[in-house]
């Protein structure tokens, strides 16, 4: 694996010990172990696996994160899902959508799961139609919504995604030092990052959830240990955005303009901003 400093110097090595402040790498040559501080580091870079993960629906989370896994039934507020190992209860207000079924990205449906206005949660169909109103719960083989004040039944197999109101959704946050963690599933924010004796690492997620990952089932860690913050959770102080023709796309954080994830030479990446033609951006960094 490869450590990536802050001031973009790196190591390559094998990791020995992960512990609250540091890590310890094992060198290939006569140098011996290297402890790096945690603080000091902008991320772990692993041999790439497998490529993409088995065809499962996708968790899009309010707060950037994104899940390929099975999706099992709601229980009260939560909605139960299962990814490698764990079982997660995932809070419904943590949600931005949940994606059945591939979406085309030029029809505009993928951007319906990142809207910023909107009380109705929304269900798109396969056949292209959406059901507009107030989501009342999945069973193993129905959704229910509340459209126009009557319960509707919808087959899973006729769904293509969820998207819910972005008015009753409610992002989590983690105070402090948190790491986002990427497998062939996607990628999960946590806190308290640690590996335990059997090479296996666990976190805590933003929604308060314990999660886990196998020894060889980490591509990449980045480290928000408070000397690094992503531009894109920053608030540009002047944007200059040129049109496409006569339609103006506006930035996008952590997405692709369109809603959908930012991908460039195949990768995916977690944090980043989305453009579209020229733009430019000002931030005032004087603190």
């Amino acid at each position: 694996m490869t450590a990536v400093r802050l001031d973009g110097s790196s190591v390559a090595g094998t990791l020995l010990e992960v512990t609250d402040e540091a890590l310890r790498l094992g060198g290939s040559d006569e140098r011996g172990s290297l402890d790096l501080k945690r603080s000091e580091l902008l991320s772990l870079e692993f041999p790439a696996g497998d490529a993409k993960p088995a065809s499962q629906p996708i968790l899009e989370f309010a707060n950037g994160d994104r899940l390929y896994a099975e999706i099992g039934a709601t229980d009260g507020d939560s909605l139960d899902v299962r990814r490698n190992e764990d079982a997660l209860a995932v809070p419904i207000e943590a949600m931005r959508g949940i994606t059945f079924q591939s979406l085309n990205p030029d029809d505009g449906t993928g951007a319906l799961l990142f809207r910023d206005e909107g009380a109705d949660d929304l269900v798109l169909l396969t056949n292209g139609d959406r059901l507009a109103g107030q989501f009342v719960g999945l069973s193993e083989s129905d959704l229910t919504i509340d459209t126009e004040g009557r319960e509707v039944l919808v087959p899973r197999a006729r769904i293509s995604a969820i998207a819910f109101s972005p008015e009753l959704t409610n992002a989590p946050t983690i105070d402090g030092p948190h790491q986002i963690v990427h497998d062939v599933s996607g990628w999960l924010t946590v806190q308290g990052l640690k590996q335990t004796d059997d090479g296996s690492w666990s976190g805590t997620t933003a929604f308060g959830a314990p999660a886990s990952w196998a020894r060889d089932g980490v591509r990449r860690v980045q480290f928000l240990e408070g000397r690094v913050v992503p531009l894109s959770s920053l608030t540009p102080a002047n944007v200059e955005l040129t049109p496409y023709l006569d339609r103006v796309w506006p930035i996008r954080s952590n997405r692709a303009v369109t809603g959908e994830p930012l991908t460039a030479v195949g990768v995916t990446f977690a944090t980043g901003i989305g453009v579209h033609s020229r733009c430019r951006l000002s931030y005032d960094l004087g603190g």
